[in-house]
This record gives structure tokens, sequence and C-alpha cells, in this order.
């Protein structure tokens, strides 16, 4: 009962999004980044120019993206390409006037595909994030053990302590980031994507369009 203020419940159990709100509220309240990291994300907005008014999306294309049929695991799942974010992204932005994309992402060529595919649109991103570490090593396995070794967990297991804290932080810059977005965009069957949306919802105390 002490860990979660119950003022921050108030809007939590109205709507058909209830539970969705209520686990967002959780997981903000849990989700406390350092002083420095929100100066140093406040930085990196002016830095790359972002706009007050921007859609997310998150594109997991590292472990996610295991050969297809490669094998019957559990983890092993489906991942959608470029093109199919850059659609949702092109209709969230016609529907609410929105130009500007903030890209989180595993994939080092994501940022100049999706600039491609949406002309008309501002793609940034966090550049100094190291995309690499996370997609090296996964695309066209074929092999089970060869997989399971590109798997995240494993990867960071065998990192240093120094990548595995750049690592981190790079997530929660995204998620700082992404929390503000108008309007986000991700596979929700990723981990990663479910919990940036949970807290664009926290922070925004509302739920915002999503795809």
């Amino acid at each position: 009962d002490a860990w979660v203020p119950d003022s921050l419940f108030g809007q939590c159990f109205k709507g058909p999004q209830a539970i969705m709100r209520y686990v967002s509220t959780l997981t903000g309240y849990l989700f406390q980044p350092s002083p420095l990291i929100r100066a140093r994300v406040q930085q990196l907005k002016k830095d790359i120019g972002l706009p007050q008014k921007f859609l997310g999306v998150h594109i997991r294309h590292g472990d996610a993206c295991m050969g297809d049929g490669a094998t019957n695991d559990e983890r092993s799942r489906g991942c959608h390409g470029i093109p199919s974010f850059a659609e949702a992204l092109h209709s969230l932005g016609a529907r609410y006037g929105v130009s500007a994309v903030y890209v989180a992402t595993d994939n080092p060529d994501a940022m100049s595909l999706l600039q491609q595919l949406l002309p008309q649109m501002r793609i940034y991103q966090n550049m100094q994030g190291d995309r690499d570490f996370l997609s090296s090593g996964v695309s066209g396995q074929l092999d089970l053990n060869a997989t399971l070794w590109s798997m995240v967990e494993h990867k960071l297991a065998k990192a240093s302590a120094s990548t595995r804290r750049t690592q981190l932080e790079d997530i929660i810059i995204d998620a700082l980031i992404l929390s503000e977005c108008h309007g986000f965009v991700g596979q929700l069957k990723s981990h990663m994507a479910r919990f940036f949306l949970e807290i664009a919802i926290d922070h925004q105390m509302r739920v915002p369009a999503f795809v």
C-alpha cells in the first residue's frame, strides 16, 4: 500500500482503458530516472531540434526478428518491416497534423529508410545511441543456438559494465522523449514497445493515439 500514493489512482479506474491506465501508473511510479539523465534528455532535444509536437515510433529489429520458421521456440516472433511502420506513421501524421517523428530502434538503418519512405516528414533520433550492439549478429540467423546467443539478455550478460550502463541509459533517454509524443507506433508484442507506451500514458495522464 505504501508503494503508490492514492492520489495517483484518481483516474485509473474510469473508462474503457482503465486497466491500461492502471498498469501505466504503476510503471510510471517505478520509473524514476535521475535528474542528470533528465537534463541530458532536455539537451538532446535542443541539439537535434525536436519540435514540441511529434510522433514516436519504436522499431524492434534485433533479436525479435529471428528467421521465420527457424525454431518453434515461444520467444520467436515475426516483426514488421519498415514500410509497415511508415504506413502507420503517415496515417497518424495525416490525421493529427504532425510531421515530425522520433525513432527509438535497434536497427541502424531504420532512420534513413523511414526518411526515404516519408519524405514529407522530419525524422529524429538519438544519434549518440549505439544500435549496432543490439542488432549485430541477428539478421539471417537460422541456427537455434546461434540465434539464442544473439538474444539481448545474453549480449548484455557478456558485455562490460560500461556497455550495459550505456545501453540502459539509451533506453531511458528514448523512454523520456517518447513519453511526450503526440501519437505512438509500435509492435506491442514487444515488451519495450509496451513499456514506452505505458510511460507516455503515465506522463501525459491520457492514452495517446497509438497503432
